[in-house]
């Protein structure tokens, strides 16, 4: 099997690869890149290089050329919300433009499987807690505005020889491969704070639940799903940890962890700042993956615990 991957340097991107390179049924692995730095930073961490090849440009490019390519994993994507609403018109041209580009490429060159990296952000505000996909998606910020019209520009495919999935991700954490570079995201935040002793500050009284799936085992999801039988395909699935957690149920996990691995137990810090929380979007998400179970049969298999020991472990 060979298998195309966009945004091969981020967070998700290169612990898929990793993840990839290492299975006997996966021939080779090309990924698009741009950053030469970050290219030699994941060189040294993959155990088998001679199965992956890198391929400079981005998704503006016009040349993909996708005859021998098996399956497309398109994870590239604008993460930074103030870009997609103060670059909006690059942004739109760049990720909804490219993304354009690649299905029509793959549907061009008969790809059997495209699976394209959504965002529970589509989701916008909800009433019901936990979200499933029957949900009509609600985007409010630019961000998920154009996450949304990328999964639409991705269903386009049904119909064609090239089969879809739209994986709507919740908030990633742990360790993976290559660092995430979101500076303000608080798993990171809260691991780093129990490192140096600080406070643990959470926004407002801390009853709003998130929704945190380790990243590999959003690995482990997409492998399966280019194991799974067509019927799986041409569907949209939440990728969740299974669970609401609250902030504060969270923080006890951290300062439980600290005190486990013999660190200086951390306070916590509460900011009662709705305006914060009110521009984040969703204050609270819960994501149903019932369906993406049943179809597909994956489930996550680290829990936050596990994953917050090994964030710790890291910094320190």
């Amino acid at each position: 099997m060979n298998i195309f991957i966009t945004g091969g340097t981020g967070y998700l991107g290169s612990a898929l690869i990793s993840r990839l390179t290492g299975e006997k049924q996966v021939d080779k692995v090309y990924a698009l890149v741009r950053d030469p730095e970050k290219v030699r930073e994941l060189d040294a961490k993959i155990i088998f290089p001679d199965k992956l090849e890198y391929i400079y440009g981005d998704l503006r490019d016009y040349d993909y050329d996708f005859g021998n390519i098996d399956a497309i994993v398109h994870l590239a994507s604008e993460h930074n919300p103030f870009d997609c609403e103060v670059k909006s018109g690059f942004v739109i041209d760049n990720n909804v433009g490219g993304t354009f580009r690649i299905v029509e490429a793959a549907r061009k060159f008969k790809v059997p499987y495209f699976i394209f990296a959504s965002a529970f952000g589509i989701y916008g505000p909800q009433t019901t807690m936990p979200l499933t996909e029957d949900l009509t998606p609600r985007p409010i910020t630019p961000k998920f505005l154009i996450t949304y019209a990328n999964e639409v520009i991705a269903k386009n495919l049904a119909g064609s020889s090239t089969k879809y999935v739209n994986l709507r991700l919740v908030h990633m954490f742990g360790v993976g491969t290559l660092p995430s570079r979101i500076k303000v995201e608080f798993t990171k935040k809260f691991a780093q704070s129990v490192c140096i002793g600080d406070k643990l500050t959470i926004f407002g009284d801390g009853s709003q639940s998130v929704d945190l799936v380790h990243v590999r085992d959003v690995c482990d999801c997409v492998y399966k799903l280019l194991n799974a039988p067509d019927a799986a395909w041409n569907e949209s699935y939440n990728i969740g940890g299974g669970r609401a957690v609250s902030m504060n149920e969270l923080a006890g996990i951290y300062i439980a962890a600290a005190t486990e691995l013999g660190l200086k137990t951390p306070d916590i810090s509460y900011i009662n700042t709705q305006n914060y929380i009110d521009s984040k979007g969703l204050s609270s998400v819960w994501l149903d993956i019932s369906k993406v179970n049943s179809k597909v049969g994956w489930y996550p298999a680290t829990s936050i615990k596990e994953g917050v020991k090994e964030l710790i472990r890291a910094y320190l």
